[in-house]
């Protein structure tokens, strides 16, 4: 036994005597930068990259195994660029050399500092990484022929620390480029079943747009599993044959090799807390501050990610909520749900240094709020049991982006109330400026069809507004419906409450072709039109009850262009209403009077032609409206016209014909007895918001003979027909008296 005991402790000493060799005489007799080469052409050999060392390399043995390297770049894979795949500026990392005799892998602080990552994806969706995939476990203890090596029993950092890094993603599949620098993350010691703190800063300094910012990140990385198993290959230190002469030579075969099976399952980050602040031109004024902080679990074994108690306080605005995830490493979908507290954005622009909108209402904008249940994929997102209140407006509904590269937006939305005039920017109290004009002099045209934006449009949605209210005009139940794809673009507008009667639009936009065209089908059903003007043009111009159809199509880009190939057709009927703003009678009465030498007493009568039917088709042709068939009637007024309307040049050449066909009261009264049954021509032309008007009193007066001709032909056929009668009668009476005398003379013989 003693003998035993003997040799045991010459084995220790032997160990010990091996040990302080390889401290002593591995620093001395090895250099590893004299292996500069032999490594680069095996990163060569095994990647196809070339791997530039532009420092030295730094080894210790005891009571660390570590290595130090400076200047280190690998090159990016073929196709990506000059840039380095990954470079850095210094990096170290020790392991305890004793523990590892026991089976246990105790790793000191790891330092990278100056680290700088390309990280990109080619439009053919392969990436600058998926080169450097190792082959499996089995595989490669097959080719080695080395396996079953002995299990360690745990891992332990004493942290991690990334100093001053840059990193940067560019998808080339999809346009999206996020470069992030003085990027550093501070990661606390890493044991078994213990808990870990990470924090990490990064600054952001973006061109365009302009943004900088300052994030940082902190929370505590709880890991179930952690660690399944470590294992190390054989460790083989192996110093060569040393010789004595010009010098001591010698040569060192260090190999050691760890395979760590992590098998992390759950993670968990407690207290995550992220706090921005964000400068720039992107966010204008003094910038802004945010905070979030919520609690994360992925758990990798089921491919799910919960976010809970998610919150996010920006100045005035706070964002609660919750998202899940599922299929995380596959096909991601996630759900949750966001609720955006009551908050004002007119303060919130403030804030920010932006300046709202002018609107007409200076109470605009000044309450809003949100909640939605939210769902989606990778590449679409869904927005269900949408609830927005703005100001008095309350809003219900969902919707869908689908594709974000080339979206496909659908909408279904319940809007109960909204006065849009109260948005929009208030009246100019300023004289109009004149319209710009081109260098030609001609007034600019201005482009109405944005072409390029209709034909990358993918749009099918459906708006319900119960009461609207835009530029004045007042509707209820309206129902919008909009289907835009490939350039072709349908609205449907349904009104079933609209002054009193009902409105059905449909407009077709073809903007496929060269030139966009245009389709439009109207129908307005028995409307008052008195209030409906007056909301319109802000002026009581017309009365009645009525209704119009329209179906006309153009074609072109602007406005011009869309007036001088309107064609189509249009008719309309009113009844008991009024045409505001000149009496026809009057008109007449007027001219009558000048032309005597006579003025007319002021009047107290309504400036307007009274009528009890209005009605006209008309035909539309290069812009340039044809109408034959004007009728207006009242129980004294019989109006006929006829003319064109240039809606180009926004003139007019219209004839009217009025005719007097009763005088006992109403408009006229008395006065135009003697124009009675005559018609006489108006003749309108110039501009239609304020045209010239002529009496045509030679075509009245021919009129005004031709009704004498054939009221004195009437007079003398009377009289003649009088006269005959008068003879008839007369020549009855005497035939009647020779006849009774006749009788009596034939009677008396008979008697006597």
């Amino acid at each position: 036994m003693g003998k035993l005991f003997k040799f045991i402790g010459w084995l220790v000493g032997i160990l010990v005597v091996l040990i302080i060799l390889a401290v002593v005489l591995v620093p001395v007799f090895f250099n590893p930068n004299d292996y500069k080469d032999q490594i680069t052409a095996k990163v060569k050999e095994a990647t196809g990259r070339e791997l530039t060392i532009g420092g030295d390399i730094g080894l210790s043995v005891f009571p660390w195994l570590g290595i130090d390297l400076e200047k280190v770049k690998l090159s990016n894979a073929p196709g990506f660029g000059d840039a380095p795949f990954v470079a850095f500026d210094e990096a170290q990392v020790r392991v305890k050399l004793m523990p590892l005799l026991s089976k246990k892998v105790e790793v000191d602080q790891v330092l990278v500092s100056g680290l700088a990552l390309n990280l990109a994806k080619a439009k053919d969706g392969t990436t600058n990484w998926q080169d450097l995939t190792g082959k499996g476990k089995k595989e490669e203890e097959k080719e080695t022929g080395e396996g079953g090596a002995p299990e360690l029993k745990g891992l332990q950092v004493g942290g991690v620390t990334i100093e001053n890094a840059r990193l940067v993603w560019d998808d080339r599949s999809t346009g999206q480029k996020v470069a992030l620098k003085g990027v550093n993350v501070h990661v606390g010691e890493i044991g078994p079943g213990k808990p870990v703190d990470v924090k990490v800063d990064i600054d952001v300094d973006n061109s365009a747009p302009k943004l900088k910012a300052h994030l940082a990140l902190a929370g505590t990385l709880s890991v179930d599993e952690a660690v399944k198993h470590i294992t190390m290959k054989p460790l083989r230190l192996n110093v060569g044959r040393l010789e004595m002469g010009d010098g001591l030579h010698g040569g060192v075969d260090l190999n050691a090799a760890l395979d760590a099976d992590l098998g992390a399952q759950l993670y968990k980050v407690e207290g995550l807390q992220v706090d921005a602040d964000l400068k720039g031109g992107a966010v204008p004024g003094e910038g802004l501050k945010a905070k979030l902080v919520a609690g994360v679990v992925a758990d990798l074994a089921k491919e799910t990610l919960r976010v809970d108690g998610l919150k996010l306080d920006a100045d005035d605005l706070h964002l609660t909520g919750g998202i899940t995830a599922n299929k995380l490493l596959s096909d991601a979908v996630f759900n949750g749900q966001l609720d955006v507290a009551e908050f004002n954005p007119r303060h919130l622009m403030q804030k920010l240094g932006m300046e709202a909108p002018p609107m007409a209402d200076p109470k605009a904008l000044t309450r809003l709020m949100l909640k939605t249940a939210l769902s989606g994929t990778a590449d679409s997102v869904a927005l269900k049991g949408v609830d927005i209140t703005l100001d008095d407006t309350h809003v219900k509904g969902e919707a869908r982006v689908n594709h974000f590269a080339k979206p496909a937006i659908g909408f279904n939305f319940d809007i109960d109330s909204i006065d849009v005039d109260r948005y929009l920017p208030p009246p100019s109290k300023e004289t109009p400026k004149a319209k710009p004009e081109a260098a030609s002099g001609k007034p600019a045209d201005q482009e109405l069809i944005p072409v390029k934006t209709l034909r990358e449009l993918n749009v099918d949605g459906v708006i319900r507004i119960g009461k609207l209210i835009v530029n004045r005009i007042k509707a209820e139940g309206t129902e919008v419906r909009v289907k835009a794809k490939g350039g072709k673009v349908t609205v449907k507008q349904k009104i079933s409450r609209f002054y009193n009667g009902s409105v059905d639009v449909d407009v077709l936009v073809d903007a496929r072709g060269k030139t966009p065209k245009l389709h439009i089908v109207k129908h307005v059903r028995k409307i008052q039109a008195g209030p409906l003007v007056k909301d319109l043009a802000g002026q009581d111009r017309f009365d009645g009850f009525g209704s119009v159809n329209a179906d006309l199509t153009a074609a072109g880009q602007t406005v011009d262009a869309i007036k001088r190939s309107l064609d189509g057709k249009l008719d309309l009927r009113f009844e008991n209403g009024a045409i505001k703003g000149f009496n026809i009678a009057r008109m007449i009465r007027e001219a009558k009077a000048k032309l005597k030498g006579q003025t007319l007493p002021p009047s107290t009568e309504p400036n307007q032609t009274d009528f009890s039917e209005l009605k006209a088709t008309a035909v539309i042709r290069k812009g340039v409206l044809d109408n034959q068939d004007f009728l207006a009637k009242s129980p004294f007024l019989r109006i006929a016209g006829k003319g064109t309307v240039n809606l180009v040049k926004e003139s007019l050449d219209y004839t009217v014909k009025p005719v007097i066909v009763g005088t006992a009261t109403g408009q006229g009264g008395k006065d135009l007895e003697e124009l009675k049954g005559i018609p006489i021509p108006i003749h309108l032309t110039g501009s239609w918001l304020k045209p010239d008007w002529s009496i045509d009193w030679k075509a009245a007066l021919t009129a005004s003979q031709k009704a004498k001709l054939e009221e004195k032909k009437k007079e003398l056929k009377a009289k003649a027909k009088q006269k005959v009668e008068e003879k008839k009668k007369e020549v009855q009476e005497k035939l009647q008296n020779k006849l009774q005398d006749k009788l009596k003379g034939g009677l008396k013989g008979l008697f006597n």
